[in-house]
């Protein structure tokens, strides 16, 4: 779960200027409970779009972009639950939640 957090960081800082370019670039992405599973993701340029929208135009104070951040940070792992199987994500770090798509702290 760190990862993607900082994997949808890096991600919105650069969706602005990325999103008028013709190659995107690709992100890796762990999952299965200590990164037992990595794949690859190349996010679309609407994708990217919508995502950097949640960072402009900037915000007036703090709470209100830590609030706008929480919300880009939810709407990345949807996106990426749509090219990967982390939409299966279950609730907990459980060492017995290994499969493909368990998001934890260690992932």
């Amino acid at each position: 779960m760190a990862e993607l957090r900082t994997i949808a960081a890096l991600v919105l800082v650069m969706a602005a200027p990325l999103a008028a370019a013709d190659t995107m670039p690709e992100v890796l992405v762990c999952h299965g409970f200590g990164c037992r599973f990595q794949e690859r993701v190349r996010l679309q340029q609407e994708e990217l779009r919508a995502l950097s929208s949640y960072l402009s135009p900037p915000t007036a104070d703090p709470d209100a972009e830590r609030q706008r951040l929480a919300y880009a940070i939810g709407a990345m792992e949807v996106t990426v639950g749509r090219h990967t199987p982390t939409h299966q994500d279950a609730a907990g770090n459980s060492s017995d939640q290994r499969g493909p798509g368990q998001l934890d702290c260690i992932d």
